[in-house]
C-alpha cells in the first residue's frame, strides 16, 4: 500500500494458479483522517471492489 495524496492505494498482482480452483480472499485496512479514497489495482488497473465499511 502507498499513499498518493488523499488516496490509500492498494496494489495486487495476480498470479497465474496451477490449478482450476477459485479462492477468495478477505483484506481488511484501517485508514486514518488523511484518507478519504481507496483505490485498489490489480495488475496494474483499477478495479471495483465489494466494499463493506465498518465504523
Amino acid at each position: 500500500m502507498e499513499t498518493v495524496d488523499t488516496i490509500a492505494l492498494v496494489k495486487l498482482d495476480e498470479m497465474d494458479s496451477k490449478d482450476d480452483e477459485v479462492r477468495q480472499y478477505i483484506y481488511s485496512l484501517t485508514t486514518d483522517q488523511y484518507h478519504d479514497t481507496i483505490d485498489i489495482k490489480v495488475n496494474g488497473e483499477s478495479k471495483s471492489y465489494p466494499v463493506t465499511i465498518i465504523d
